[in-house]
């Protein structure tokens, strides 16, 4: 807490001294008190200081005072005292008018008030005020630490500072939750709630305090400043210090049992995933004391980031690797919150460029649509998009590594044939999977090079489109009609190319076996991209 000149001017010693210019500068701080004895004391002043004076060196010209209002006051003095009737009779008008100009009281000592009086009483005055202060802040530094002694959460904190300075105030998690607001106000929360995580800190008649650690950005206190009385600004201040300290602990302390939390969950799952847990007993065991459930039926489901090496590769400096990372945080939170909002029973690891749940089995439908919402998500939050594979439900948790192999090669033959961005059921790849588990052997080859390979080579070699309406045709089940269509050509110009396609493989294409081979040739080809 701060002494005031005004509040000095209203204690019982001072009550006698006469304001006469600069009335509105009165709120300023007083933190010391010094004697003008000579015209060049600005260069002495430090700031804060209430000055006083005989005005003996300005005896022969008063007006010099003038001067010396302005340098004090850039200098930082608080005011000005005078006492008069001993060298100087009256002060002048011009003085008056500057000293209001700048907001600079201007008072006259009584006759009969000894220096050393004033001093004596205006250090006592101020040494008061810093031990009222220490008073208060070892009060709240003691109702905050025993808060922490007793293992008080944020909510509890929120509501010890309520208490100290009889406001409403908020705090807003923006790190562990993604916009979670601790508040015992309905209305405060409700305010909150009405905007952006990003504009709370523009609210009007509410004071912002930024929680952060290291840089990192983890909440804000925010604060009705309505019912703060000016007067209590010192409290707000050395409460705000001591509650940001609190959380700060707190903060820490989540930190510290979620990278645990993590490091267990991490090495459960990923014991899962990669078939390192031999009996049903141990995953129980695990399962039980980590998430206090047991899964029956369990499916996986990947979200895998695109083009994440290549984006990573392309950083050019430690700042925007920073940047990728939270960025791909905030991805693997976006997909953490939406399939939580929904599934009860689920862990997850997670890798550098992807997030593996493991839950309990749904139905595919659901779940399908569940990763489509992620995906969308994502692509409108997010400077990344997702290729998303779900594997087949598996009827234990120990068959856990082979829903994820399904649920990669759902990712990577969707990726082959779709690109990417889009969310996949290992279960609707169809002869895709079979065709996949043929590899790059030379009967694959030779296969491709007899159905697909002239067409390719006529189409460059003439700058012409046969194998896109190739593609189009099987994509229509051998219906030219509804490919020309599709193509947006006549008929006629379909029924030519489809003659020169023939020619060109020297095949029947009415036969139904040419007709499967070419589909399988097509489906193997783009595998193979």
């Amino acid at each position: 807490m701060v002494l005031t000149l005004r509040e000095m001017l209203n204690t019982a010693e001072y009550r006698d001294f006469k304001i006469i210019a600069g009335e509105k500068g009165l709120d300023k701080e007083v933190s010391n008190i010094n004697v003008v004895d000579v015209p060049d004391i600005a260069s002495w002043i430090k700031g804060g200081e209430l000055l006083i004076t005989t005005a003996y060196f300005v005896k022969e010209d008063p007006l010099k005072l003038i001067e010396l209002i302005q340098e004090v006051k850039i200098a930082g003095a608080t005011g000005l005292g005078i006492k008069i009737k001993r060298y100087i009779d009256v002060i002048p008008q011009e003085v008056l008018e500057k000293a209001e100009e700048l907001d600079f009281p201007l008072l006259i000592i009584p006759q009969d008030k000894a220096f050393v009086d004033i001093i004596n009483s205006v250090l006592t005055s101020i040494v008061n005020k810093q031990a009222e202060k220490l008073m208060l802040s070892e009060k709240i530094h003691k109702a905050f630490t025993q808060l922490v002694i007793d293992g008080g959460e944020v909510r509890e904190i929120i509501i010890t500072l309520e208490r100290i300075l009889d406001t409403d105030i908020a705090y807003v998690d923006t790190y562990f939750n993604e916009k979670k607001i601790y508040t015992s106000s309905e209305r405060l929360k409700s305010t909150i709630e009405s905007v952006l995580p990003e504009e709370v800190c523009d609210l009007e008649n509410h004071q912002c305090y930024p929680i952060t650690i290291k840089d990192v950005f983890y909440g804000v206190l925010v604060i009705d400043e309505m019912r703060i009385l000016k007067e209590d600004l010192d409290m707000l201040e050395l409460a705000i210090e001591h509650a940001s300290t609190v959380l700060k602990l707190d903060i820490q302390m989540k930190i510290s049992n979620r990278q645990i939390e993590t490091r267990y969950r991490d090495l459960l799952a990923q014991d899962l995933l990669f078939n390192n847990v031999k009996s049903i007993e141990e995953v129980h065991k695990r399962t039980m004391s980590l998430y206090n459930f047991e899964l029956d039926t369990v499916c996986v489901c990947v979200v895998d980031i695109d083009d994440y090496k290549q984006t990573y590769v392309k950083a050019q400096n430690e700042q925007e690797v920073s940047y990728l990372e939270q960025k791909i945080r905030n991805l693997f939170f976006i997909a953490r919150t939406q399939l939580a909002n929904h599934y009860n029973k689920i862990m997850y690891t997670t890798f550098s460029d992807s997030i593996v749940f493991i839950l309990e089995a749904d139905n595919e439908d659901n779940l399908h649509y569940r990763a489509k919402e992620i995906k969308d998500l994502i692509e409108q939050q997010s400077i990344f998009t997702v290729t998303i594979g779900i594997s087949e439900k598996k009827d234990s948790l120990l068959k856990t590594y082979e829903a994820y192999k399904e649920a990669r090669t759902a990712i990577e033959l969707s990726r082959e044939v779709y690109k990417r961005n889009k969310a996949v059921l290992y279960s609707s790849l169809g002869a895709y999977k079979l065709l996949a588990s043929v590899g790059d052997s030379e009967i694959v080859t030779e296969f491709i090079s007899k159905y697909i390979v002239p067409i390719k080579k006529y189409d460059h070699k003439r700058n012409q489109e046969l194998y896109y309406t190739l593609l189009k045709i099987v994509q229509n089940d051998w219906n030219l009609t509804t490919a020309a269509k599709d193509l947006f050509i006549h008929y006629n110009t379909l029924k030519y190319r489809y003659d020169r396609i023939a020619k060109i493989l020297s095949v029947d294409l009415t036969s139904t076996e040419t007709k499967l081979n070419i589909a399988l040739a097509i489906k193997l080809e783009q595998i193979r991209k």
